[in-house]
């Protein structure tokens, strides 16, 4: 009776919900002006709270939509190897940074991408052949706008403000593979599974009005939460104001298409994946 309720309830009602607790979020990351790993790491019990006392659904479908019984035994041979490795990779990603540095929170941030490698194997394991093509139009477009832009920035920075220098490719390869194998876990636990799994799934219910619109509404907030993360008030109102149209602006767009691909797909692996990927080239073309 309860998750009738809940799924019945109006379009309206469930917008006001999850917006409200993106609000809560965003307020918490601003006033305590709370580093961006910890920003990160609150998603964690906040979308748990959400999925199962707002949406009172249960976890597996923040992953994937129809939420098929969650059996890590059952997992075909493919999904038992995905996990085994991101389980081996982030677990000496742990091992190295923490003897490096010693930081409590990249232990815990670590240990989520180590949990992570669950529910990566779980959607793994129900990715099906007819998820391929959407996937690859997610990859085309969501991806390629933000792998496009973070090429092009680059190259300014590297050719026209000579502000960067120049990246190898082993280091480039060397970055975007650590980056990926630490990031495609991590989404299944934060940022991603949020704004897709449980967010987007709120607000709108196949066959209800404003597609287009909702989808659009979930990205502009998504790019409104990473405001927190890259804005300090010794930036000043101008940066402050440029920071958050920038945001709505590209997290608005390539947000808009992982949305939409979450939507035909059903499958957190086919947005995760994108996301990961584009983010880790970002990371492999920053200067350092």
């Amino acid at each position: 009776m309860t998750r009738t309720l809940a799924k019945h309830s109006s379009q309206l009602r469930r917008i006001l919900e999850a917006t409200a607790l993106l609000a809560f979020w965003i307020a918490v990351g601003s006033v305590f002006k709370l580093e961006g790993n910890i920003y990160l790491l609150l998603g964690v019990p906040l979308t748990v709270g959400f999925q199962l006392i707002v949406r009172k659904e249960p976890l597996r479908a923040l992953w994937v939509r129809n939420a098929p019984t969650l059996n890590m035994a059952s997992f075909n041979a493919p999904a038992k190897l995905i996990g085994l490795i991101f389980a081996v990779g982030n677990t000496l990603i742990l091992y190295e940074g923490y003897v490096a540095n010693h930081s409590l929170i990249f232990l815990l941030y670590e240990l989520v991408a180590i949990c992570g490698t669950i529910p990566l194997a779980y959607s793994f394991h129900n990715f099906t052949r007819q998820m391929l093509r959407p996937f690859m139009m997610c990859l085309a477009t969501a991806g390629g706008i933000a792998v496009g832009f973070n090429v092009a920035a680059y190259l300014l920075r590297v050719f026209a403000l000579h502000v960067a220098q120049p990246v190898s490719v082993t280091a480039f390869l060397t970055i975007w593979l650590v980056s990926l194998v630490e990031y495609l876990p991590v989404l299944f636990l934060v940022e991603e599974v949020w704004f897709r799994g449980a967010f987007d799934s709120h607000v709108y219910h196949f066959g209800e009005k404003y597609p287009n619109l909702t989808a659009l509404y979930v990205s502009l907030l998504w790019g409104a939460w990473h405001f927190p993360i890259l804005y300090t008030p010794q930036m000043g109102l101008t940066a402050g104001i440029t920071t958050l149209v920038f945001l709505l602006l590209f997290q608005g767009t390539v947000g808009y298409f992982l949305s939409i691909y979450w939507r035909k797909t059903g499958n957190l692996l086919v947005t995760g994946s994108v996301h990961a990927f584009a983010d880790a080239v970002r990371n492999g073309l920053s200067p350092f």
